[in-house]
């Protein structure tokens, strides 16, 4: 399913990653990538649904914590729902330097105390 995502075959990529999860319902690389499929088509609920559905299965995969932030943020303006999300994802990497300028851009945003 990734693979014909990146070839461009959304429709063939959606039905072979739904079957995935009928495989495995714990496949997050599935929903994670099902996210992406659902946002790049402007169903940001449907692409929201399957980054939670991710991360509710499997709390530590970074790039659900990642691709949820973003979608919260560019997408849907749920700042704070953003920042949650990209802090999930900064505690399960070693280090981004690019995703903690975003905390810190998000944190002044919202007037939130940054940590020290």
């Amino acid at each position: 399913g990734i693979v014909q995502s990146e070839l461009g075959d959304d429709e063939t990529a959606e039905a072979s990653l739904k079957r995935a999860l009928e495989l495995d319902p714990n496949n997050c690389a599935a929903y994670t990538e099902l996210g992406l499929l659902r946002r790049r088509a402007g169903d940001f609920l449907a692409a929201e649904a399957n980054y939670l559905a991710c991360v509710q299965r499997v709390p530590d995969v970074r790039e659900a914590h990642l691709n949820l932030g973003i979608l919260y943020e560019l997408y849907l303006g749920r700042l704070p729902e953003a920042l949650d999300a990209y802090r999930a994802y900064l505690a399960l990497t070693a280090e981004d330097s690019r995703v903690a300028g975003w905390i810190s851009n998000l944190e002044r945003r919202l007037g939130v105390e940054q940590d020290s």
